[in-house]
């Protein structure tokens, strides 16, 4: 992505701003995570939104005065003797041409800016990503100025900017679009590799290792989220990410995994028997969520209110579940539907937005149909990821083997 879809970002959202306004978010840092070792870091999603800057320790202020719209980012100083440790860090031309923002200023005199600026009778208002569990006790930057703010400058009245930058984050662009599409292809090459080793495998971990192996392929130092890799009984933990099991003879392998690309991410899952071959209870239970998936799709369409997918879904469930003798009223359904079908994807994967909106074009999200009958052994879900179209749902990962004729071909 070019500067052009940063610099637009930033428009949207300075439009919201009133006059006499402050705007900060900050990049992040990595936690720590053990004696002089850190986390691999990864930026705050709404300040790469807003900039493309993927580097701990950068600000992004901007002010609204008499009218004119003033922005600066700050990045850290060039260090040398730290670079030799931890690699070179991006210089302010290249901050500059990332995020088409032309003052770039250095970190360590962020403070001194800011406060100069707080101080000043005309600013009234300052906007702060603030996140929605930001009750919750956090210790990001961004919460941590917040709080800094509460503190030290009661004169300032706080806004969340939150609400304003998750409702542009929840339309994609052309850029995001082409981006989701090059992620689903690398997620599809992932997921047949590991269909055709299934046979041979032993273990969650050689499944596992095999679609990592073709996200580093790709130039990807991490996918999209955690891969979750799981077969028969760890099929039943819904965020199982330690695939240390073995692979059973006769029981379906679970793969909810996904690429990122240009920092759009994308969210699949398939379930695969180990061995090559369906049996009939597994057909049965697959099936029924087969058939709920393409008639989800089949059947919303923007201008729905997004928290009738999973309505819908219940309701398309309930007589298929119950036409098998496993339920007789719409109120045990939850012993089998474990989970809601649908969330929004974007720069995160559980990406944000309103479920209480209509579902608008250009929205993107997943389609995830879940079933999980423990006396017959079957955990399963199948979910594909969808754009709203103006006249209904593009299923981007069609080409993603899905149906049971296609998973079986791919690993014979």
């Amino acid at each position: 992505m070019n500067k052009s879809f940063f610099a637009r970002n930033r428009a949207a959202l300075y439009d919201t701003l009133p006059d006499g306004a402050l705007f900060v978010i900050f990049s992040g840092e990595p936690p720590h995570r053990t004696a002089d070792e850190d986390f691999r870091f990864f930026a705050n999603r709404s300040f790469v939104y807003l900039t493309g800057v993927t580097d701990p320790n950068c600000v992004l202020f901007a002010r609204r005065s008499h009218g004119e719209l003033i922005e600066t980012l700050f990045i850290r100083e060039l260090d040398p003797e730290i670079e030799k440790w931890t690699g070179r860090r991006i210089t302010a031309e290249e901050s500059s041409e990332r995020s088409g923002i032309e003052d770039i200023a250095m970190r360590g005199t962020f403070d001194d800016v800011f406060r100069k600026l707080a101080n000043d009778s005309y600013f009234n208002d300052i906007f702060l990503c603030l996140e929605n569990n930001r009750n919750q006790y956090r210790t990001d930057q961004n919460s941590l100025f917040y709080k800094e703010i509460v503190d030290k400058y009661p004169g300032l009245r706080v806004n969340s900017a939150f609400e304003q930058i998750a409702a542009q984050r929840m339309i994609k662009s052309p850029e995001e679009i082409a981006a989701i599409d090059e992620a689903i292809s690398v997620t599809r090459e992932g997921i047949l590799r590991m269909l055709s080793v299934s046979k041979n495998a032993i273990t969650e971990m050689d499944l596992f290792a095999e679609f990592m192996y073709i996200i580093h392929k790709h130039s990807a130092v991490e996918s999209a989220f955690k891969p979750i890799v799981s077969c028969g009984e760890n099929n039943f933990y819904l965020h199982y990410d330690t695939p240390g099991g073995k692979l059973v003879d006769g029981a379906l392998c679970l793969a909810d995994v996904g690429a990122i690309v240009n920092h759009c991410c994308v969210d699949i899952s398939r379930v695969f028997p180990r061995n090559g071959v369906f049996s009939e209870k597994q057909k049965l239970v697959y099936n029924i969520s087969f058939d709920v998936n393409n008639e989800l799709t089949e059947t919303i369409k923007p201008g729905m209110p997004f928290s009738y997918i999973d309505e819908l879904n219940r309701e398309l469930t309930f007589p298929r579940l119950k036409a098998e003798g496993l339920l007789t009223s719409p109120s045990e359904l939850s012993q089998y539907v474990w989970h809601k079908c649908s969330h929004h994807i974007g720069f995160d994967v559980h990406d944000v937005g309103s479920y209480q909106d209509p579902i608008a074009e250009g929205m993107f999200f997943s389609m995830d149909t879940g079933i999980y009958i423990r006396q017959w052994g079957i955990g399963m879900r199948i979910e594909d990821d969808v754009l709203a179209t103006s006249d209904g749902l593009r299923r981007v990962s069609n080409d993603i083997p899905r149906s049971i004729e296609d998973i079986e071909s791919a690993m014979a």
